[in-house]
């Protein structure tokens, strides 16, 4: 099992720092985009909003993201912008999250975006 199933696998669990380890094995010139948008998912989960925005807005960036990844990626910016009282912001990166999951017919991961987007508008 590679290092990217193993991580995933691991996060799903909830055991977040073991899986930010299984990922940080991969080197990061060699790193695909779906272990960047994992490692910015497991640092959001970790409180480390810094980085994971960091690495998110790069994964965004990148030519190679299939609409899977920037609906997670989407997610992930809109849980900080929330975080960080941005609540405009966290809107926008939710909406965008939840249009880019409809495209590509992943239908769980636009439900958890609206989820998140029904906490925000009933909490606001």
């Amino acid at each position: 099992m590679d290092s990217l199933a193993t991580a995933t696998r691991l996060a799903r669990c909830g055991r977040f720092l073991e899986a930010l380890e299984t990922i940080n094995r991969t080197t990061a010139d060699h790193e695909r985009v779906a272990e960047r948008v994992l490692r910015a998912e497991i640092l959001e989960r970790l409180g480390r909003h810094g980085q994971s925005r960091s690495i998110a807005e790069s994964a965004l960036r990148s030519k190679e993201a299939t609409q899977v990844e920037r609906s997670r990626v989407e997610l992930v910016l809109g849980l900080i912008a929330w975080e960080g009282g941005s609540t405009d912001g966290a809107i926008e990166h939710l909406q965008r999250s939840i249009s880019y999951a409809r495209q590509s017919g992943e239908s769980e991961r636009a439900c958890w975006a609206q989820l998140q987007l029904l906490l925000l508008v009933g909490d606001r």
